[in-house]
Parts: structure tokens; C-alpha cells; sequence
């Protein structure tokens, strides 16, 4: 078997989770996704990623990995933002809109489950500290990008 099939093979139950979710919340007609959302956010998250980080042995070497993706995720910010102001006329928010998306990912929800069907449990770490990166992207270049249309040149003045 190759390696594609197989690891899409690893990846179906991933996706049946996905597909159960998404019909059951139609057929049950479920409106208020905000229970779901905390329990995901605010309890089962930090269990895995604590869980994670506290039985992991952490090297030096990953350490560079936030500062990684911080810089990755921020270019792709920026050089989407560049592109689509110079050779498009869009609207400055739906730009800021795409440049932020550009640079940001659904890593807690789709990446962290991707890595532990794919990897196994002893990546975990590395995408959490990765993850770390993303998080400072999405909490400074992410909202400056998306909120504000000259807020760095208000910040420089």
C-alpha cells in the first residue's frame, strides 16, 4: 500500500468524526454552538495540550519553532496583503480580511487531531510549541492586520 492511501486511511475516522458532527447538528437542529465551543476551548484543550507538554521531554532544539512559525505565518500575512492591494481593487477590509486568514490555520482543531492520527502521540509537543508561534501571530500581526487600517502607521507616529 502507499504511503498516500495509508495515511488517508488514518484520516478517515478524522473525517467520519467531521461528517457525523456536521449531519447529527443538522438533523438534531442544533442552534446554540456556543456549549460545544467552551467545552472544546476551555476544557478539552487544555487537557490534551498540558497533558502534552508536562509528559514530553522538550528539547532546545524546538524552541526555535514558535519563532518559526511566528515569522512564517506573518510573511504570508504580509505578502498576501502586498499582492491583493497592489493588483486588485478590493475593499481594504476584505483584503485585511484575506491577509490574516492567509497567515492563520486551524491548527488547534483540525492539525492537532492530523498529527496525532498521522505522527502518533510523541509529535504532540512539537506542534503544541509550534502552536505557541501561531497564537502570538494571531494576537498581534493577526489583529492589527484585520482591525485596524493604518495602525501601524498610528503606532509609528
Amino acid at each position: 500500500m502507499n504511503l498516500l492511501t495509508e495515511q488517508v486511511l488514518n484520516m478517515l475516522p478524522l473525517f467520519l468524526l467531521i461528517l457525523i458532527g456536521f449531519v447529527s447538528g443538522k438533523a438534531l437542529k442544533i442552534t446554540d454552538y456556543s456549549v460545544i465551543s467552551k467545552l472544546i476551548i476551555f476544557v478539552f484543550t487544555p487537557i490534551i495540550a498540558f497533558n502534552a507538554i508536562i509528559t514530553a521531554p522538550v528539547k532546545a532544539s524546538l524552541l526555535v519553532l514558535p519563532f518559526l512559525f511566528f515569522f512564517t505565518t506573518t510573511i504570508l500575512a504580509l505578502v498576501t496583503k502586498v499582492v491583493l492591494a497592489k493588483f486588485t481593487k478590493w475593499d481594504l477590509a476584505l483584503i485585511n480580511t484575506l491577509s490574516y486568514s492567509s497567515g492563520s490555520g486551524n491548527v488547534a482543531f483540525y492539525g492537532v487531531p492530523a498529527v496525532l492520527i498521522l505522527f502518533g502521540d510523541e509529535y504532540l509537543p512539537i506542534i503544541l510549541i509550534s502552536m505557541i508561534g501561531y497564537i502570538i501571530y494571531d494576537s498581534s500581526i493577526g489583529y492589527i492586520g484585520i482591525g485596524c487600517t493604518n495602525t501601524l502607521s498610528r503606532l509609528l507616529k
